[in-house]
Order: structure tokens, then sequence, then C-alpha cells
């Protein structure tokens, strides 16, 4: 098992100016097209690249950001896919209802996400999952098997850390909404600076942190009802912890084709909850990359390569 494990370090990165890591990556280069779309009576917004005759890609960001997170991958996966990768309800530049008007809910976000992608017309596709965009994603891996053609997981769990976090100040949150929990979740959300750790812890090439990345997020999370359409998202994550097992089942079951890439200096998800993805899945292709949580920003064309390599020998 642990030859399929690919420490994508200063050789992995080597490997990136040759051959298919890289090729036609900086002269071809696909324009990304902005638009909004419906799904339950919100407003979505999408971004989209590459031939809708190609396969798709579902592009799913994590927490706080948006699609944003995937302003280079996106060009450079579009010389070989169609990809998309829409915003989640108070994020990026989606709408914002209210809580009393809007299930924040990761099943109800995933329900949405399944309406834009068959709006478009798409019949299967591979799931790039981060963070939040796991609990989304798996949903849909459960509801649709036949549809997915392969799973791209980056910093995302489906287990528990192998120790517990003596500082795991969410849990009184989650087990009955304490309201100093709350407060102290709330307020995460109400600085720059707190945004701007997300991407910069463990990130090992801060110049490549773009600021226009944290400044982003914390724009839209300084609009009107966001924060508490985000506290609301957050509460319901405790429901992705008692549906870890059922998305245990299904990859234990299913075998769907999975790369998983994962950067291994996250202060937030260990390495161990990468390695742990094994058990269900031995022969998933799994690589550590040198970076943080959102190492997206540093390592966009090694994973664009990365995928379309995985896409190549294991698609079909």
């Amino acid at each position: 098992m642990m030859f399929l494990i690919r420490i994508a370090t200063a050789i992995a990165v080597a490997l990136a100016s040759h051959g298919a890591y890289a090729a036609g990556f900086d002269g071809n280069r696909q324009t990304v097209h902005y638009r909004f779309i419906t799904a339950d009576g919100v407003k979505f917004f999408l971004r989209e690249a590459g031939d809708p005759a190609k396969p798709t890609i579902v592009l799913l960001h994590g927490n706080p950001s948006s699609s944003h997170m995937f302003r280079d991958l996106m060009p450079l996966l579009a010389t070989d896919f169609h990809v998309i990768a829409p915003d989640y309800p108070a994020h990026g530049f989606s709408d914002v209802p209210s809580p009393a008007a809007f299930a924040y809910t990761f099943d109800h976000l995933s329900t949405c996400i399944e309406s834009i992608v068959e709006q478009l017309g798409v019949k299967s596709y591979s799931l790039y999952m981060m963070d939040f965009g796991v609990p989304v994603g798996f949903r849909i891996a459960v509801r649709h098997p036949e549809r997915i053609e392969s799973l791209v997981v980056q910093n995302g769990i489906i287990h528990g850390p192998k120790q517990e976090d003596a500082d795991d100040w969410l849990k009184p949150f989650f087990d009955r909404r304490d309201p100093a929990a709350e407060k102290r979740l709330r307020n995460s959300y109400t600085t720059a600076q707190i945004t701007r750790k997300y991407y910069e812890l463990g990130a090992q090439r801060l110049e490549r942190i773009s600021p226009d990345a944290w400044i982003a997020d914390q724009y839209v999370l300084d609009q009107p009802g966001v924060r508490d359409a985000r506290v609301e998202l957050m509460y319901d994550y405790r429901n992705n912890v008692t549906a870890w097992p059922s998305w245990q089942a299904y990859l234990r079951e299913k075998q769907p084709p999975t790369l998983i890439v994962w950067g291994r200096q996250d202060p937030i998800f260990s390495v161990d909850q990468a390695l742990a993805y094994l058990d269900e899945l031995p022969n998933a292709e799994l690589h550590l990359l040198d970076g943080g949580h959102f190492m997206l920003e540093e390592h966009a064309a090694l994973v664009a390569g990365l995928i379309r390599e995985f896409h190549r020998r294991n698609v079909h």
C-alpha cells in the first residue's frame, strides 16, 4: 500500500517541469466564463471553462473560500476537461438567503449542486472536493454512484483524528449549541487577519499566497447576513460526522477511482486523515504536497498535471 503514497516535494516539483505535468499549460490556457444559475430559488454564481463535450469535473470549494480558490486550476484543466465551479449560498458571489428562507445544511447544498449539474446537461462527472466540498460531494456520490467517474480529494475528511483534540472548542457548539462556543465561531469570521491564517498556516512559500484570496473571502464575510448563514451551516457539520460511516461504506463497496492531493502541513486536517482514506481505498493514489490547507495557492499547476495523468490512466 505504501508504495502508492508519493511524497510530492522537491522531486514532484522537478517532475512538474517535464512531460504530462506541464505540457501545454502555459500556451493553452482556456478562458473561464462567469454566470448565475438558479437552484431552489437561489442564484448560484458559477465559473465554467472548457468544452462541454469533454469529461466534466465539478469543483467543490472549501471554507471560508469560494470558487475563487480554483481560479488558477481551472484554466490549466480546461484544455482537456469541462470544469464547473459553483459558489455555495452565502459564499463568493452567490445569493445570501436568510436561514429562515433557506436551509443551510450540507444535504441541501448537495441537492442544489446536483440540480445545477443537471441543468447543464451533464450526465456523468468527476468530483473535486476540498474541505466543505467533501460532505457536499459525498452526498451526491452516495445518491448517484452511477454518475461518478472519479473523485479528487483535497484536505477534506471522512474520518476523525487518531487522537482527540484537547482544544476542540467546537464540540460544545455541535453538542448543545453552546452560546460561548457559537460566539467564538462568529468572531472567527470578523477579521481579515483571521481569514488570512487559513491560507498561510502550513504554506511553504508565502510569496505565492495571493492577498486576493483572503481579501475576497473577508469581503464576502462582511456582507449582511453572511455570518448568520455560515454559523448555521457550521452547526450542521455535526451531521457530517454521523454520516462518515455511510461514506466510508460507499468507498469500500464502489471503489471509485480516487486521487488524493493533500497539503501535508495543514494544521486543520492532518496527514493521518489523508492516510485513513486508504483503509477503504487501498488502490487510491495519494500525493502529500508541501503546503497547507489551501495548497492550490502554491501547487495549482502540479495538481492539474496529477489530475490529467490520473484521469488518463484510470477513467475510461
